[in-house]
């Protein structure tokens, strides 16, 4: 897994490098997203690609990593925590508020390891 991203850069090549880079947005503060349920689904679906380079899970808390989080070059406009966005060599495929759609995600990964 590469390291955590310190610079708008270093996320920029990430983001645009990676084939299937699922971002992951949440807060200290978050209800659900620190639901046990949730972070057991998401630890699980993050365990079967543990082994996949082509996969990469990135967690943001969007207090701690404000900087980059609200960067206009990502226009990731987080208006609520937890959202889970996922892209494809620098392209948003998908974005997921809540915490309901894991099998949604797991979806849209496997449709993207398909077309690589």
């Amino acid at each position: 897994m590469p390291a955590f991203p310190q610079t708008s850069n270093e996320l920029q090549t990430l983001v645009n490098t990676t084939k299937c880079l699922i971002l992951k947005f949440s807060a200290s503060w978050c209800g659900p997203c620190k639901s046990a349920t949730f972070l057991k689904s998401y630890h699980d679906l993050k365990e079967l690609y543990k082994n996949n380079s082509d996969v990469v899970f990135l967690e943001f808390d969007v207090d701690l990593n404000e900087d980059l989080v609200s960067d206009p070059q990502f226009n990731f406009d987080i208006a609520s925590v937890p959202t889970i966005k996922i892209y494809n060599n620098g392209k948003l495929l998908n974005q997921y508020l809540g915490t309901g759609y894991l099998k949604e995600i797991n979806t849209d990964i496997k449709a993207i390891l398909q077309h690589l």
